[in-house]
């Protein structure tokens, strides 16, 4: 499987390059090399590297892909990690800002190659954090076109004789800390029945999706009010207002006069990717402080003590 160790490699290295200052100057990190936008060896590079490894991996017995197929995953964790922290921090606006955020993002996660970044001063331009930015989502775009392929029947008959087709690749929303998360939580709770309060605990801190979908107790539109306005303020990261909108789908009903609805696309879309359908209840609200955001509950006659936390 010698293509799909190199995709591993690609994927999981930064080869960032210093660039020399001109004798006053400050020498400076770059990624443009590895910047499709930028970059079209580069781009073609991934391409390739992505189309032979899916050959290779097509070909394999269904308990090494699966193990395979798991190595990904494990490589997306990462990833994770990387966006939590990027939207954790606060725009850069300087210089010394820019290489407050580089630092924070931990990115020894990464294999770093081209020269050890973290004991040397170097100017961090607003290029580089673009250009880390865009690399880091086209290198997510390629395992997720990697996995789609693999687990696609048409071309990969095999997954049918096993789960392994119930796996998906759906980016969820990643809440930027526990705390948030928390809150969250014990504002949302009271509108799930008792039994399916464990469940909302692991999906939402632990990303365990439920074996069934969770039935929220009242108008949809409340939840994914919910989701928007958490969205909105970059309290979850991740993701993109349509594979928000997946991934409520894929996880929660509603009722709608005591009776079970399942949530659409349009549906959702009308509420978190448009004005459509505005929230006349809303359970919460974001507030705007001088430390950053806060969740506040909107009391509801029915919300129980029950919480997280």
């Amino acid at each position: 499987m010698e293509n799909f160790k190199k995709f591993i490699q690609l994927i999981q290295t930064l080869n960032i390059i210093v660039i020399e200052g001109h004798e006053d100057q400050m020498s400076y990190l770059s990624l443009k090399h590895e910047n499709p936008a930028y970059s079209m060896p580069y781009k073609a590079n991934l391409k390739t590297i992505t189309s032979l490894s899916s050959v290779e991996l097509l070909g394999l017995d269904l308990t090494i892909l699966k193990s395979q197929m798991l190595l990904l995953d494990n490589i997306k964790v990462v990833f994770d990690k990387f966006w939590r922290l990027y939207y954790s921090l606060p725009e850069p606006f300087s210089d010394l800002e820019r290489s407050h955020l580089f630092y924070s993002l931990n990115l020894e996660d990464f294999i770093i190659t081209g020269i050890n970044v973290f004991e040397s001063g170097f100017l961090i331009r607003q290029a580089f954090i673009d250009d880390l930015y865009d690399t880091i989502i086209a290198r997510e775009e390629a395992i997720n076109k990697l996995k789609l392929l693999l687990q696609s029947p048409e071309v990969n008959p095999k997954i049918l004789e096993s789960p392994i087709q119930k796996l998906k690749v759906i980016k969820r929303p990643l809440f930027i800390s526990e705390d948030v998360s928390l809150k969250f939580l014990q504002i949302i709770c009271s509108f799930f029945s008792v039994s399916d309060q464990d469940n909302l605990y692991e999906l939402i801190i632990n990303n365990k999706q439920p074996e069934n979908a969770l039935l929220f107790l009242a108008n949809g539109n409340v939840l994914a009010d919910t989701f928007k306005q958490l969205y909105m303020a970059n309290l979850i990261v991740g993701c993109s207002k349509i594979e928000l909108q997946r991934w409520v789908k894929s996880n929660f009903n509603y009722s709608d006069g005591g009776n079970v609805k399942m949530f659409s696309e349009k549906y959702l879309g009308d509420v978190i990717s448009s004005n459509a359908k505005q929230c006349q209840s809303p359970i919460l609200d974001v507030k705007v402080s001088s430390s950053g955001y806060n969740i506040v509950a909107i009391t509801r006659s029915n919300k129980s003590d029950r919480g997280w936390g």
